[in-house]
């Protein structure tokens, strides 16, 4: 069995239970990357849509709560910070 994947090293043959086959290890690391991109891309589909309601209500929002356009752009600079870290 090829061991492409580095991290974790647990699902190697030799470590397997007897009653888990490689393709059984294989198939819950094969849900588990399924459920972390689906996890990332929700996550990034709520913050582009917060940060576009943002950019739509921004110049009301920072004329009733006396908010800057500096720190306008610290909010938006945010959502960017947050995307290139996911």
């Amino acid at each position: 069995m090829s061991n492409e994947r580095a991290w974790p090293q647990a699902a190697d043959a030799h470590s397997l239970t007897a009653s888990q086959s490689p393709h059984a290890v294989s198939t819950t690391w094969g849900r588990w990357r399924f459920g972390m991109l689906a996890l990332i891309t929700i996550v990034l589909a709520l913050s582009s849509r917060d940060r576009a309601a943002l950019s739509v209500g921004g110049t009301d929002m920072s004329r009733e709560l006396g908010i800057s356009t500096i720190e306008i752009g610290y909010l938006f600079s945010a959502f960017s910070w947050a995307m290139s870290f996911s």
